[in-house]
């Protein structure tokens, strides 16, 4: 077992998981408590942090999980101004989009972007639309998220109110 402590919270993880922490520069939209963790089999399970017991035998129930992709997840990063829009990568080659509104996670959007399998991704803090993203095939790739139908009707709204560049 894997063991990552917090100030008397302690998270058993089995081996082969990765716990990803949700960060961000505006603490109105971040969430403390948020926590994902991705598994080798292609799946990210979410956890709520409050609800987590003060007993370290007691197992910590995950808030939802989700089979995101084919192979391991190996990247996973928030939208920095939209709440619950995040982004995985996988060794299998895709990146999604996925809304997690109300626990309910669901594929907004998919490409496979030609960096091979993708070990990294990130949206960018000053254009919160363009994620970055790199792989096996050794070059950087970036995807303009919201030339995606589904990403400009759905989050348009919050690329205006944060004077984000928005496709057309």
């Amino acid at each position: 077992m894997l063991k990552e402590f917090r100030p008397e919270i302690q998270v058993d993880l089995p081996s082969g998981m990765v716990l990803v922490k949700r960060s961000g520069s505006r603490l109105d939209r971040v969430s403390l408590s948020d926590w994902k963790v991705s598994l080798d089999n292609g799946t990210v399970v979410g956890f709520d942090i409050r609800n987590a017991s003060s007993n370290p035998s007691a197992e910590l129930k995950p808030t939802f999980t989700l089979h995101a992709h084919d192979k391991n997840v190996c990247a996973i990063s928030y939208n920095p101004v939209v709440p619950n829009l995040i982004a995985t990568g996988s060794e299998d080659k895709m990146v999604k989009l996925w809304d997690l509104s109300n626990n309910q996670p669901s594929c907004i959007a998919s490409q496979n972007r030609k960096a091979g399998a993708v070990f990294s991704l990130s949206f960018s803090e000053d254009c919160p639309f363009l994620l970055a993203l790199g792989g096996s095939k050794g070059k950087l790739e970036l995807w303009d998220t919201l030339s995606e139908a589904s990403i400009s009707k759905k989050y348009g709204k919050y690329a205006r109110q944060n004077n984000a560049p928005v496709s057309t």
